[in-house]
């Protein structure tokens, strides 16, 4: 009998004047809403929500209410749409049980019946957030950061430890941490908060806090949460240039990060991204090497106030991971000061520099074909492709890009299976230069710090080992580039001296030379270290 009654009240929506969910679940403490759809002849009556499912069910909540609202309940009609919506805050477990979506009528009401059950639900994983502000994670101030719980029943209990090594120390009992200078007294920190209820316990992703850097009144600090603080960046933790001097610094990131942007910061300023255009901004220039893991940070014509700290980080979906503090310290001179002339001396650290880095700029080019993007990295102060592909008298040009430190050296391409053999073919002081055979072009653009080298009408025996090289006092840089050249239509050359008889006329001179620079840096050493020792 009990059944049947229910059913007439219980009918379909599509089938009677209103309808919904026959059953709904809540949560203790939450909110929960219902909605209520209505047939459009009923858009202008009363519509209520009442607990128990027959005409004799009790009001909690009518349209008719000021603002719709009567204690925990609220109902609101969207007559367009012709349903009404009841939301029930805080709810209990004594909530549980029948109640009625209701549309008043002269006669007879309209009613269906909609059954509640509450109960007990364990916290979700709480999640952590800025609150302001909202899209960086560098900060010179305070911030706060808060923790929730998308689910669970309430009340939830939240509390906030910071990590360390012996045991963990709580901080704060709300779901807010206010992160400040004071608080940090170390360098690095670690916070976690908890959520709890009657049914569990969980624990949220780490805080992670670096200080960049710290003053009497003020700090400068990087927050991470979680995951988007995974990467690992390292770096030296303190590396010195000289006064007017440039100094590079090399950033190591792990192999997820190849694909994020890549920044240079003094405290929480961003100095410059990899994504800049051309990776230069004034006397500041970035460039990342994915097949090392690794960008490099130059930093040209050093001044005074250029010492303090840096950070070298990975950007990741607005927030960033950082390395360890940098330090950079700017030297006034070295033990040689007021020994040796400044420009004999930048040559002799050139000399020791490039020498204990030629590995790198032998190890660096770019990998692309063609026209060679050229760009330079750490220790690869010239660079080009490592190798180009070309057809039987067709033409081919390399990029080879260097640093604009040597902007004024002499620029030159030559053939040979390693350095010390190299033959010049074509080298040039100026903006543009052919050789005696008029098939290789030189172009020198200093502005940008790239020059290019067109080989046209290629032959079979073009094929081999080149260089980039730019001539110094006696070590010069060198980057070597592999010319494939397959075959093709062959062009007759004009009459005029081969390769190879290039080649043998400079290789006699290019045997002594590599022996007589070598002889001139021992004697500059040891005049050096000569003059030191009268002091």
């Amino acid at each position: 009998m009990w059944s049947f009654i229910l059913l007439i009240y219980s009918v379909p929506a599509s089938l009677s004047a209103v309808g919904s969910k026959e059953k709904v679940t809540g949560i203790v403490g939450r909110s929960i809403t219902i909605n209520c759809n209505y047939n459009a002849r009923f858009k202008d009556n009363m519509k209520y929500w009442c607990h128990g499912w027959t005409v004799h069910c009790s009001y909690l909540v009518r349209t008719t209410d000021p603002g719709g609202q009567r204690g925990r309940m609220s109902i609101k009609d969207y007559k367009t749409q012709g349903v009404f919506v009841v939301t029930m805050e805080g709810l209990r477990t004594e909530d549980a049980g029948w109640y009625s979506c209701g549309i008043n009528r002269r006669i007879k009401d309209e009613l269906y019946a909609v059954k509640l059950e509450v109960f007990y639900d364990p916290v979700s994983l709480p999640l952590i957030r800025f609150l302001s502000p909202s899209n960086i994670s560098c900060f010179e101030h305070s911030v706060s950061i808060s923790c929730e719980s998308a689910r669970g029943s309430l009340p939830i209990r939240y509390t906030w430890y910071e990590k360390t090594t012996s045991e963990d120390s709580m901080i704060s009992e709300n779901n807010k941490l206010d992160l400040h200078c004071q608080l940090f007294k170390l360098q690095h920190h670690r916070y976690y908060c908890t959520a709890s209820n009657t049914q569990g316990r969980k624990s949220s992703e780490m805080v992670k806090v670096s200080v960049i850097h710290r003053s009497e009144s003020n700090c400068s600090y990087l927050a991470q949460i979680g995951r988007h603080g995974s990467t690992v960046v390292q770096a030296k933790n303190k590396v010195t240039g000289a006064l007017g001097r440039a100094i590079t610094i090399d950033c190591l990131y792990d192999k997820w990060s190849q694909l994020y942007v890549k920044f240079w910061s003094r405290q929480c300023s961003v100095l410059i991204k990899s994504n800049d255009h051309h990776g230069q901004r004034g006397r500041i220039s970035i460039i990342d090497n994915k097949t090392q893991n690794m960008f490099s940070v130059t930093m040209e014509d050093l001044r005074s106030e250029d010492a303090g700290w840096y950070s070298c980080g990975v950007e990741q979906s607005g927030h960033i991971s950082v390395s360890t503090e940098i330090e950079l310290q700017v030297s006034h001179g070295t033990f040689l000061s007021g020994i040796v002339d400044y420009s004999l001396l930048r040559c002799f650290i050139d000399v020791l520099f490039v020498r204990e880095h030629d590995s790198s700029i032998i190890l660096m080019p770019d990998r692309n074909e063609g026209v060679s993007s050229g760009r330079a990295v750490s220790g690869a102060i010239l660079t080009g492709p490592a190798v180009i592909n070309g057809s039987v008298g067709q033409s081919v040009t390399i990029r080879c890009k260097y640093n604009k430190y040597y902007r004024t050296s002499p620029k030159y391409w030559c053939k040979g299976d390693n350095r010390e053999d190299c033959v010049i073919l074509i080298e040039t002081q100026g903006p543009r230069k052919t050789n005696s055979g008029g098939r290789i072009i030189i172009a020198v653009d200093d502005d940008a710090g790239e020059f290019f080298v067109t080989m046209e009408r290629l032959t079979k025996n073009d094929q081999g080992l080149y260089w980039c090289g730019i001539s110094r006092f006696l070590w010069d840089l060198l980057s070597p580039v592999e010319l494939n050249v397959a075959e093709g239509t062959k062009i007759p050359l004009a009459g005029s001296p081969s390769e190879e008889e290039i080649l043998r006329q400079n290789s006699l001179y290019y045997f002594i030379w590599s022996i007589l620079r070598w002889v001139f840096f021992a004697i500059l050493l040891i005049w050096t270290i000569l003059i030191k020792l009268k002091i």
